[in-house]
């Protein structure tokens, strides 16, 4: 894994309370210079859609077989995001013979014999209705790119990190950083109302109780009623 120093910059947020993250695990392959499909689910923006709105959000993935002549040749696997940067897998053959593994987020860096992963964050910008009101929001793609054979390229998108109250990409942000999960308002809007209907409905329980003197139900009405308080006041 690459160092832990902050690889973003140029942005006026720093993480914070407002800082949240979308684990991803997508895993996109290359073979032989083409995507491998099998990898790619038929949902549309499963692989390229970062927030869950169905909607792409990286502005391009590529894979590609390049012949040179002299003998030399490249498979290489390339995520271009919005901003501009790119992660990178590929296998690079010499004229002489000798191969190169390469594996890099976002410059790139060979080393000569030996299979790379290197992690880093691509900056990316995305909109979903959901996230700040729609407005366009730039947040970090923590990306792997790897090599798994010569011919065969994996790029993974780890994770997604923003701040839902600010559209300014975050700064200052590690590896080992973990930032509460987004959750989608509109989830946590039906949560609440479900548990408003149930303390109102236990509310009406409990004024039937306490007009048959049932202590032991009144008891056990107030306890469900502070507990689905807890859960609203959690949310």
């Amino acid at each position: 894994m690459a160092s832990s120093a902050a690889l973003a910059a140029g942005a006026t947020g720093i993480a914070d309370a407002g800082t949240v993250q979308i684990n991803l695990g997508n895993r996109v392959n290359s073979l032989n210079g083409f995507i491998n499909q099998n990898t790619i689910a038929a949902t549309p923006g499963q692989n390229l859609d970062i927030t869950g709105d169905r909607n792409d959000d990286i502005f391009s993935l590529t894979a590609s077989a390049i012949g040179i002549s002299g003998g030399s040749s490249i498979y290489q696997l390339a995520l271009r995001s919005s901003g501009g940067q790119m992660a990178i897998a590929s296998w690079i053959k010499t004229g002489g013979g000798s191969t190169s593994y390469l594996g890099d987020v976002p410059a790139a860096s060979i080393t000569t014999g030996s299979n790379q992963s290197r992690t880093g964050f691509v900056p990316v910008s995305f909109t979903d209705s959901r996230i700040n009101g729609g407005a366009e929001t730039t947040g970090l793609l923590e990306v792997n790119a790897a090599n798994l054979d010569k011919k065969e390229q994996r790029i993974t998108f780890v994770r997604l990190i923003f701040d839902d109250a600010n559209t300014a990409k975050p700064t200052g942000v590690m590896f080992d950083d973990n930032f509460p999960q987004w959750v989608d308002p509109a989830v946590i809007a039906a949560q609440r109302s479900k548990l408003l209907r149930k303390i109102k409905k236990k509310k009406k329980a409990l004024r039937r109780a306490k007009k048959s003197g049932n202590r032991n139900k009144i008891k056990r009405i107030k306890k469900q009623i502070r507990k689905f308080r807890k859960e609203l006041r959690a949310l």
